[in-house]
């Protein structure tokens, strides 16, 4: 730990402060338009569970051990590669105080369909009530949490993408 705080003031102006500890106030899903998909396709959403194993302290009061948190994701059945098995994400959400916080900054993803488990591939800035990057890293199927502006780990686990459809309300992405 004093390693890293030799390194933080290397990069940080005294006055600089760590950011308020917890995640703060759940923030209301934002309204978007419904999304659709290319002609000849539908759209397929598909949920994740992340079973978390690692917390910062600041979050300690709102995760524990093995706590389970749930995401959603949408892709366009007609925009699968027939060779790869990949699909670009449409749509990424996280279920908030029962609530999906959609977010549809998806340039840089990957959903691998050809064998299971599912792997996704994903990075994203969004906002949960304070700025934050989003990772699910195929490979090890491990997805993170990571405060912005210094980008320290808020939370972490192993995810799993249950290959069953479930309902999706394009005109209510919140649902």
């Amino acid at each position: 730990m004093a390693a890293r705080a030799r390194c933080i003031s290397i990069f940080r102006p005294k006055s600089w402060a760590p950011p308020p500890t917890g995640m703060g106030p759940s923030p209301k899903p934002a309204s978007l338009p419904p999304l659709k998909p290319r002609k000849g396709g539908h759209l397929v959403a598909v949920k994740i569970t992340i079973t978390v194993d690692q917390f910062a302290p600041e979050d300690a009061a709102m995760y524990k051990p093995g706590q389970i948190d749930i995401a959603r994701i949408v892709y366009d059945s007609s925009q699968v590669d027939p060779v790869t098995h990949t699909v670009p994400l449409l749509e990424e959400a996280h279920l908030i105080s029962g609530h999906y916080h959609a977010n549809r900054v998806t340039g840089a993803s990957q959903l691998t369909l050809g064998s299971q488990p599912y792997r996704l591939t994903y990075a994203s800035s969004v906002n949960h009530g304070r700025d934050l990057v989003v990772l699910f890293e195929g490979a090890s199927n491990r997805m993170a949490m990571l405060a912005r502006p210094d980008f320290h780990m808020l939370i972490a686990g192993h995810y799993d993408i249950d290959p069953r459809p479930v309902a999706y309300d394009p005109d209510h992405p919140e649902n």
